[in-house]
């Protein structure tokens, strides 16, 4: 099987049929004329090119390597910074319209509150926070009866308390 087409001579025959005499013989055609006819004649200029050309190939590696580390990294501390920017601003709209509630039902409570309070004659719990050795021991929170204050005074269509109301609480 012997084929004249599939072997080269450079200082030392190359057999096509095997790959990585091809692969070599590849190199030498991609390679521009001038270097490539200066390899033919001695085979050490062969070996130390190719041995230069894999040297360089390995240190371009090398680089290559070194450079998408550092852009990895960046990348890696850019998507952390932009991450944190993120949750910090959703925290703060989140931690807003929480106190936007939270002020919302105290004082719709408060608001209930008063009125009832204003209306008359109901008890007024104060109680603390129980642990669960003072639940044990039956401690009973105390109440307070808070005397009927009197008709209660007309409100606004829109709800609000009036300001005579206000000043009762501001005397506490």
């Amino acid at each position: 099987m012997s084929n004249k087409d599939m072997s080269q001579t450079v200082p030392f025959r190359l057999n096509l049929n095997h790959d990585e005499d091809s692969l070599v013989w590849g190199l030498l055609l991609s390679m521009e004329e001038e270097p490539r006819k200066s390899l033919f004649g001695d085979r050490s200029k062969f070996i130390k090119w190719v041995l230069a050309k894999y040297a360089r190939e390995e240190l371009n590696f090398d680089d290559e390597k070194k450079r998408l580390e550092l852009l990895r990294r960046d990348f890696v501390q850019s998507v952390q910074y932009e991450i944190k920017v993120i949750v910090q601003r959703e925290s703060e709209v989140i931690m807003e319209s929480l106190e936007k509630a939270v002020e919302l039902a105290v004082s719709k409570a408060v608001n209930e509150v008063l009125k009832a309070v204003v209306a008359g004659g109901i008890s007024v719990g104060t109680q603390a926070v129980v642990t669960s050795a003072e639940q044990k021991s039956a401690v009973i929170p105390e109440e307070a009866e808070v005397p009927k204050m009197g008709v209660l005074p007309k409100v606004d269509v829109d709800n609000e308390l009036p300001t005579s109301a206000l000043s009762f609480l501001d005397s506490f």
